[in-house]
């Protein structure tokens, strides 16, 4: 199935996809696909390296310092994500504007 077939044909007004060969609009695209590499590869960064993180040594507090290692690794992760997007954003969508 093609991508102008499949826009073309579902009576979808409101797409940027005008069936052209130039696809203005395309970059939308980019971002939106970047967005879920992005969430691809900070999920497996989660599940591979965080995931199996341990604590030992601290008795009943092992799981308690643990989660607090995972979530502040997590929280830096979310932030480093959203500095990229907001970069893309800006760089794709001024490009945009000066065309």
């Amino acid at each position: 199935l093609q991508t102008e077939n499949f826009f073309k044909y579902s009576r979808n007004n409101l797409s940027i996809y005008d069936g052209h060969s130039t696809m203005r609009g395309s970059s939308i695209f980019i971002f939106v696909g970047m967005m879920w590499v992005l969430l691809i590869v900070g999920g497996g960064i989660v599940t591979t390296i965080l995931g199996p993180i341990s604590i030992t040594g601290y008795g009943d507090l092992n799981q308690m310092i643990a989660s607090g290692i995972k979530a502040i690794i997590a929280i830096i992760l979310v932030i480093i994500w959203i500095v990229i997007l907001s970069k893309m954003n800006k760089w794709i969508f001024h490009k945009e504007i000066k065309s």
